[in-house]
């Protein structure tokens, strides 16, 4: 992903273009597991709509809220590749380049001092793969 605009959660919530993307649990599957998902309140308190990532109550699920909102920025692209279930096999070189592993798993990666040569050999493969939405999230059913 290239990062094209920085918002807040409040921002995100509220800017026109990103209403499509609010979940809703009653929604199609698509849309209850929606990203635009948290705002504050007027205290300042987080709120989480009611959807998949809430609770079967549709109260807040407290750990997600605290996971996702670690920080108050949300990141927009038109330039991604979402891979879900189905993510490319990462090459060799980027197991082990001077002792990193851009391949761990995970999330709530950190920085760290990525060489320019890094950088760019990354950026080369990545740009060969196709962009765009290619597989569903690897928690959600599968028909084949």
């Amino acid at each position: 992903m290239e990062v094209e605009e920085k918002f807040t959660f409040d921002e995100y919530w509220n800017d026109a273009r990103f209403q499509r993307k609010k979940a809703d649990r009653r929604g199609s599957l698509k849309y209850r597991y929606g990203d635009n998902v948290y705002r504050r309140a007027d205290d300042g308190q987080w709120l989480q709509s009611d959807c998949r990532h809430s609770l079967e109550s549709g109260q807040a699920n407290e750990a997600h809220v605290s996971r996702d909102t670690g920080a108050d920025a949300v990141l927009v692209s038109s330039r991604f590749t979402y891979w879900g279930g189905d993510g490319p096999q990462l090459p060799r070189e980027f197991a082990d380049w001077d002792g990193i592993n851009l391949g761990e798993p995970g999330r709530d990666h950190t920085y760290r001092s990525y060489t320019p040569e890094m950088i760019a050999a990354f950026i080369a493969w990545v740009d060969q793969l196709p962009v765009g939405y290619q597989a569903p999230p690897a928690d959600w059913p599968r028909t084949r």
